[in-house]
């Protein structure tokens, strides 16, 4: 939700940011064989030094909810990025993401890799309409905000990506230029609401 926004917007502040790639490779594979390996202790170095990481998944396995423990232990003081927008609108973007593969190829679409993986919280099958996914959604943001009441060393932050003020309200908390913000990687295919 956001994840290319934000790391259009961390690249033109000059980070070293990772979007789901870590180096040649998916992140959620490298972290998963870190994580195997019995090296818990790095999952996301072990995997690239990036001073940012915008997205873990790669649609079916998602290592920012299945490694939160492993990930705190490696980086104690991180900060953790939630973001927000309509959930009708976010259910249509990942039920036609890729654009065009909800008619091409029906099981590569966002929305159907996740019913199949088995998620924290989203056990296969789950997803079958927009109530589904925003209610498993929901949980994930009271999981997330409840594991950083636990561990205060974090900050956390939340922004609706649809929201005025972001380019700001980021800029002044990363020491990036506001002008960095926008939102990057439409889905051609889902026009305007009706």
């Amino acid at each position: 939700m956001g994840s290319t926004s934000l790391q259009a917007f961390f690249t033109c502040g000059g980070y070293n940011s990772s979007h789901y790639e870590c180096g040649k490779e998916f992140c959620a594979k490298c972290i998963k064989r870190a994580v195997s390996a019995n090296n818990s202790k790095s999952p996301l170095s072990s995997c690239g030094q990036y001073d940012a990481y915008v997205q873990l998944d790669d649609g079916s396995f998602f290592p920012q909810i299945e490694y939160l423990n492993e990930i705190h232990h490696e980086y104690p003081n991180a900060t953790f990025l939630l973001t927000f927008r309509e959930m009708e609108g976010w259910y249509r973007s990942i039920s036609h993401w890729p654009p065009g593969a909800d008619v091409t190829n029906p099981p590569l679409v966002m929305s159907n890799r996740m019913k199949r993986s088995n998620i924290t919280g989203f056990p296969t099958g789950t997803g079958n309409n927009s109530i589904e996914f925003a209610t498993w959604f929901c949980d994930h943001v009271t999981n997330v905000r409840n594991f950083v009441k636990r561990h205060p060393s974090h900050a956390l932050i939340e922004i609706d990506i649809e929201g005025d003020g972001n380019g700001e309200m980021l800029g002044e908390l990363f020491g990036i230029r506001s002008s960095c913000w926008g939102h990057a990687n439409k889905n051609p295919g889902l026009g305007k609401k009706e």
